[in-house]
C-alpha cells in the first residue's frame, strides 16, 4: 500500500483463520466472511467517489472453495462477479477477452481480481519488489516459449499455435523472442521476461529444468498445466507448480486450483504483447481469459506496469483470436 500510495480506506481485513497453510473456504463462508465484505466495501468506496477495479487478495486467504456449487472452483475466480449478487453458475464468459484498451469495472462490469501469495511471506513480499522495481523500466530479457511437438493431436496443437503467434508477434515488435520446436523442455540460461509452456504436460518435461528458470523483475509466465495452483503454500501438487516460479523469481503467472481444461488456459498471444504494450499486470492476463468465475488464480501486482510508455500504442492493434477446445489438462 506504500509503494502504490492507496489510500488506507482501501485495505479491508476479513475474519479469517491466520493458518496460512488452510487454504480452503466453504461456499457458504466464502460467501459470508469473504464475498459481501468485499461488495460492501467497493459500493462504499464508489458511494464517495473512488471506482474499484482491482481486487488484491494477500499472503493467508483461502484460493479453493471445498464445498456446495462451487466446490473445486477458485475463490479468485468467484469475486471476478462481486458487484453483483453471488453468482448462480460458474464459468461465466469474460468481456474483457482479447480487449487492448484500458480495463473500467464501470464498462465490464466485473473487478479484476489478483492475489500476492506464495509458499512463505517472504515469497509473496518478493512479488511486490519485483513489482515495484519494474514499473517503466522497459525489461531487458528474453521472452521463451517451449513448444511441444508431441501435443499435436486432439485438439492440443492450438496451445502450441498460440505460443508461436506470440513469439512471432513479439519478435516483430522488436523483443528478444525464442522458441524451441524441439522435444526438449528447456530452460533458458539468462533471466526471463516472459516464458510460457506446458510444464508437466509436456512430454519431455524436466522438474530440474523447471525449478532452473528465473525471471527478470516484471517478467511473466504461463503453463498449460490443470491443477498449477493446487498447492500455492504447500508442497506437492502432483503436477508443476506455479508456486516454484514465484520463488524462482516470476513477478506475475497464472495458474488453476483444479482442471480447468485447455480453454480456459489464458491465450499467450494476447496475454504477452498487451503487457508489452502498456497494459497492466492483471489487464494482461484477463486479456488473455476466455472463462472466469472459473478454476483461475492470478498472481501479482495488478497495476505492475514495466511498459508504462510503450513505443506503440495499443489502440488499433488486432490480437489474433484463437479458438481452444474443451480438452482435459491432465498429464
Amino acid at each position: 500500500m506504500s509503494g502504490r500510495q492507496i489510500p488506507a480506506g482501501n485495505l479491508l481485513t476479513l475474519p479469517l483463520t491466520n493458518d496460512p497453510t488452510n487454504f480452503s473456504i466453504s461456499q457458504a463462508n466464502l460467501q459470508t466472511q469473504i464475498y459481501v465484505p468485499v461488495a460492501n466495501a467497493i459500493a462504499s468506496l464508489r458511494s464517495k467517489g473512488t471506482r474499484i477495479d482491482f481486487i488484491v487478495l494477500m499472503y493467508g486467504v483461502p484460493y479453493l472453495i471445498n464445498s456446495g456449487t462451487f466446490s473445486g472452483y477458485s475463490v479468485d475466480g468467484v469475486l471476478t462477479q462481486v458487484l453483483g449478487p453471488f453468482p448462480a453458475a460458474n464459468g461465466i464468459y469474460n468481456p474483457y477477452q482479447y480487449q487492448t484498451g484500458p480495463f473500467s469495472s464501470a464498462t465490464y462490469a466485473m473487478e479484476l481480481v489478483t492475489r500476492l501469495d506464495g509458499r512463505s511471506i517472504a515469497d509473496a513480499t518478493n512479488l511486490i519488489t519485483n513489482s515495484l522495481a519494474s514499473d517503466g523500466t522497459h525489461p531487458h530479457g528474453e521472452f521463451f516459449f517451449d513448444y511441444d511437438p508431441g501435443r499435436q493431436a486432439n485438439g492440443y496443437a492450438v496451445f502450441n499455435q498460440m505460443m508461436q503467434t506470440a513469439q512471432t508477434d513479439l519478435a516483430n515488435a522488436g523483443f528478444d523472442a525464442q522458441i524451441d520446436l524441439t522435444n526438449a523442455f528447456v530452460a533458458p540460461a539468462s533471466p526471463l521476461e516472459g516464458y510460457a509452456s506446458w510444464g508437466s504436460n509436456d512430454f519431455h518435461f524436466s522438474q530440474t529444468a523447471y525449478n532452473a528458470l528465473r525471471f527478470v523483475a516484471g517478467g511473466l509466465a504461463e503453463t498449460a498445466v490443470s491443477t498449477s495452483a493446487s498447492n500455492i503454500r504447500t508442497p506437492g501438487g502432483g503436477q508443476s507448480q506455479i508456486a516454484d516460479l514465484i520463488h524462482q523469481g516470476v513477478t506475475g503467472v497464472h495458474g488453476d486450483v483444479t482442471e480447468p481444461y485447455l480453454y480456459a488456459i489464458p491465450d499467450p498471444s494476447a496475454v504477452f504483447p498487451n503487457y508489452t504494450a502498456g497494459r497492466t499486470l492483471a489487464e494482461a492476463f484477463y486479456s488473455g481469459l476466455a472463462v472466469i468465475a472459473w478454476k483461475e488464480v492470478v498472481i501479482g501486482d495488478p497495476i505492475c506496469r514495466p511498459y508504462a510508455a510503450p513505443g506503440t500504442s495499443s489502440a488499433g492493434r488486432r490480437l489474433v483470436r484463437h479458438s481452444m477446445p474443451r480438452l482435459p489438462l491432465s498429464p
